[in-house]
């Protein structure tokens, strides 16, 4: 039985590894109005062209010409549906973008986020919460003795790598994150949308088209069903009662209790009402025109994130949200003005970067300033 409606807000991609290229495994019928894109059924294009032109086909992949055009030539009322395995709406023109990054889907072509994703957004939420609230964890890192991704790993401090994280046992039936239990959401639909970089230089921020990435996403304002146990639930009286209780007082940290519902949403919507207002305030102080749009949507996102009652919750996740979202932007506030500085040189990719450039210096968003990742969960006694 489902008890979590989950909503998003902004599009959201959660990416199946796969990088798809143009005339090879997709197609986008752009000659059509609202034309969609066609994910390639090799088998469909097989019986449309024959295998006597099987050669041809091949030299238009290696040649890196037109599918379409050599489609048309055997079937020239092509319908989209002929000859794909999945369609596509396409929200945006592609222009010279000839990638797209696909979307997770399932065995039946649904896009869907996975339980798994849902769950490290929200570790990676309450280890920061716990990390503010007992910041002597960092006293155990001494970044000089870290060199190259260990550096990373530990100064980014992602709980499930952290070194200094006292939530996170070394074995799964150790971890209290077992007493969490997420389901997978199923969506219906996705769009392909454009989503450019905005980077900010010495001269101030500008479009860098090169960063562009046309990348298939669960489009905004979308619902979807799906299963949330908390530790109020996976603890309630059974005949393993006893047991669990024991391996819980048995667990470093003793953290389960902020696994209840009730302390759980609200940790996880503060984390995020509070990344939030940081960004808005620093992209105020920019005061650029490339930021305005996006500036505006960081603000309905936050008015949406402080709207939330007892049973509600905002969260980020998937590709595009952000270093400040993916590692809990406790950085700049706890450690060594040092050290934060020698993570700032380990993370950037080009070396000659100004260190007095803010990290991160890169900001991805729609064509309508929309951030990528954010969803409103909202637990009800039963959908």
């Amino acid at each position: 039985m489902f008890n979590a409606l989950i909503t998003t807000l902004t599009p959201v991609h959660v990416g199946s590894g796969r990088t798809l290229q143009k005339h090879i495994d997709y197609v986008h019928f752009s000659n059509i109005k609202n034309g969609p894109i066609a994910l390639i059924d090799e088998e469909k294009v097989l019986a449309i062209l024959g295998r006597d032109n099987l050669g041809k086909w091949m030299e238009t992949i290696e040649n890196k010409k037109d599918l379409l055009t050599l489609i048309n030539k055997h079937e020239s009322s092509l319908q989209p549906n002929k000859l794909a395995r999945r369609l596509i709406k396409a929200r945006d023109n592609p222009g010279l973008h000839n990638e797209l990054y696909e979307q997770l889907t399932d065995g039946m072509g649904r896009p869907y986020i996975p339980g798994s994703s849902i769950k490290g957004s929200i570790r990676t939420a309450l280890f920061t919460y716990m990390l503010r609230q007992n910041p002597s964890f960092l006293e155990k890192l001494n970044p000089s003795k870290f060199i190259d991704d260990e550096l990373m790993i530990a100064l980014m401090a992602t709980p499930e790598r952290s070194e200094v994280s006292n939530f996170k046992q070394e074995t799964s039936n150790k971890d209290i994150f077992r007493f969490l239990r997420v389901g997978d959401i199923h969506f219906t639909s996705t769009q392909s949308i454009m989503v450019k970089a905005v980077n900010l230089k010495r001269t101030g921020w500008a479009e860098d088209n090169r960063l562009s990435q046309w990348t298939e996403c669960i489009p905004e304002n979308q619902e979807a069903r799906s299963r949330i146990d908390f530790a109020d639930d996976t603890l309630l009286t059974t005949a393993k009662s006893q047991k669990i209780q024991k391996e819980q007082t048995e667990t470093v940290g003793k953290g389960v209790d902020l696994l209840r519902k009730k302390e759980l949403l609200q940790i996880v919507n503060n984390h995020t009402t509070h990344l939030l207002q940081r960004e808005l305030n620093f992209i105020k102080q920019q005061n650029d025109s490339n930021l305005e749009q996006y500036a505006e949507q960081i603000e309905t996102l936050l008015a949406q994130t402080k709207q939330c009652g007892p049973e509600e919750c905002v969260i980020r996740l998937g590709k595009h949200s952000g270093f400040l979202f993916m590692t809990g932007d406790w950085q700049r506030e706890l450690m060594k003005e040092s050290d934060y500085i020698l993570l700032k040189n380990h993370v950037r990719r080009k070396q000659h970067t100004p260190a007095n450039l803010p990290l991160p210096k890169t900001r991805r968003f729609t064509k309508a300033g929309m951030p990528l990742g954010f969803l409103k969960i909202t637990i009800k006694q039963s959908l």
